[in-house]
């Protein structure tokens, strides 16, 4: 298991910085590699709701990869799990702390690789960090680019 983590503060307050992050159309802003994101399960968001995203990787493969919400605390925690695919168990953790009118954002990823991809760890590894940490700031350019819109 690969374990990253990075955080930014968000001139934000987290009330908007949630919203932001359970919408799901936002999520190819967040991450380029997602094309789409869609919710799956009927109901209002909470724990059990499932995702399906389409992402792009860097081959240019296009693959379907499921996702439930395994942790789900408004305004504060947003815990996700993949459900399919080669990364089958991998939990994403989106965090958030107010602080005086702003939001300390954490993004943590629990990455699991299966199969032939265990033996690509290594490499994984570099390139999810930089994702990670470049999905923190891409939050935080959205939403402050919004604000002063």
């Amino acid at each position: 298991m690969v374990r990253i983590e990075a955080s930014v503060m968000v001139n934000r307050p987290a009330e908007e910085v949630w919203k932001f992050m359970t919408s799901w159309s936002n999520f190819a802003k967040i991450n380029p590699a997602i094309l789409e994101a869609r919710q799956m399960s009927v109901g209002p968001l909470g724990v059990g709701t499932t995702i399906e995203a389409r992402l792009r990787n860097p081959n240019i493969i296009e693959k379907d990869v499921n996702i439930r919400v395994i942790e789900y605390e408004p305004n504060r925690k947003l815990t996700l799990e993949h459900t399919s695919g080669a990364t089958k168990g991998t939990n994403t953790i989106f965090s958030m702390e107010p602080i005086e009118g702003k939001t300390k954002l954490t993004l943590k990823s629990d990455v699991k690789l299966s199969g032939f991809f265990r033996l690509l760890g290594p490499f994984v590894a570099g390139r999810e960090k930089r994702e990670v940490s470049g999905n923190a700031d891409n939050i935080k350019r959205e939403l402050e680019s919004e604000a002063q819109s």
